[in-house]
């Protein structure tokens, strides 16, 4: 795109992006690769706008069915963090799981420093996060870190 373009391509992408957000509020945009001005992610899929030669085409791309799955633990004692990352870490061998990341919390925030650990796991559907939560797996993990945390907050998305 020809930089004397920009302006007017800003101007006329913040118009489309606004019609859109009246007609579908549940749809949100974010950054894309150059080749796509711009993504929208609503809760039926992933649409793309394409803005070539002043054209706009919005294409859905996916039927996202994906769910994230985040965790945050705390720990009751300090010293029992690498225990609860080592019982966290058994999750990953579940086949149901497509990501499966655990972590000890930097505790940089300028503001809350409660969670000690965080799990971060993708599933393909709400089949797959049920049959990860079913795993034999899933329950020795349960009897591993339970005793050893303090609090547990989860969200779904």
């Amino acid at each position: 795109m020809a930089k004397h373009n920009v302006a007017s391509w800003i101007k006329d992408e913040i118009e489309v992006r606004r019609i859109a957000l009246l007609k579908r509020p549940e749809i949100s945009f974010r950054p894309y690769p150059e080749e796509v001005a711009g993504a929208a992610l609503c809760g039926r899929g992933t649409w793309l706008l394409n803005v070539e030669k002043g054209h706009r085409v919005i294409e859905q791309v996916q039927n996202r069915q994906q769910i994230r799955h985040v965790v945050l633990f705390s720990s009751k004692d300090p010293d029992n963090v690498d225990a609860i990352i080592d019982g966290l870490s058994m999750l990953a061998g579940i086949p149901a799981v497509s990501h499966f990341e655990v972590s000890r919390n930097r505790h940089e925030d300028r503001f809350s420093n409660e969670v000690d650990v965080v799990v971060y796991a993708e599933f393909e559907d709400a089949a797959a996060l049920a049959a990860y939560r079913a795993h034999p797996i899933y329950q020795k993990c349960i009897e591993i870190v339970r005793p050893l945390r303090e609090m547990r907050v989860a969200a779904d998305f």
